[in-house]
């Protein structure tokens, strides 16, 4: 449902938001594991923010990679081995 949504924003131009949308939407697709989706639709947000010089966004899109960045670890078994 939120990626219709996206769609619905893109295609009506109201993209001033879109990084900080698909920032939620990373967060929500990492809170339900699904890790791999939330990096990728993160890495868009961040290249969208970055070519239009939008840095509004750019706090909440910088915790969300250090969530995603230390799930992968806690997944790898890496955070345990402390």
């Amino acid at each position: 449902m939120m990626r219709k949504g996206l769609g619905y924003a893109r295609s009506n131009g109201s993209g001033l938001l879109l990084p900080s949308l698909l920032c939620v939407l990373a967060e929500t697709e990492l809170k339900c594991g699904r890790l791999a989706e939330s990096r990728d639709t993160l890495a868009e947000a961040l290249s969208l923010a970055e070519r239009r010089g939008e840095q509004v966004s750019l706090p909440d899109l910088h915790r969300v990679r250090g969530e995603i960045y230390l799930a992968r670890r806690i997944g790898c078994g890496v955070a345990n081995a402390r």
